[in-house]
């Protein structure tokens, strides 16, 4: 296992870039599973947009909002877990050097 210490930049910036798609893929995969129907009931999205708040429909599948109920709360804290895990998976993982 590589300490951060001795990881090179490198190394580094290659391991977070692949957290980052990791993160995104999960968010991806959790919002396919999920559906739009029932993000809608379990997590609020802002009600007021402007000009610089639209997204388009990949960031509209990608964003949650924040959660409204325990069905929300758990499917945030799944997620974030999941997350976690993938990037410490790639921060310790031999197979990357």
């Amino acid at each position: 296992m590589e300490t951060l210490e001795t990881m090179s930049t490198t190394q580094f910036l290659y391991r977070l870039a692949l957290s980052m798609l990791a993160a995104m893929v999960i968010i991806g995969i959790t919002a396919e599973i999920i559906g739009e129907e029932r993000k809608a009931l379990w997590f609020k999205k802002r009600t007021k947009f402007s000009f610089f708040l639209r997204r388009g429909p990949l960031g509209e599948k990608f964003h949650f909002g924040y959660p409204r109920t325990l069905e929300g709360i758990g499917v945030f804290l799944v997620m974030m877990a999941a997350i976690a895990l993938a990037c410490v998976f790639l921060f310790t993982t031999p197979l990357l050097n």
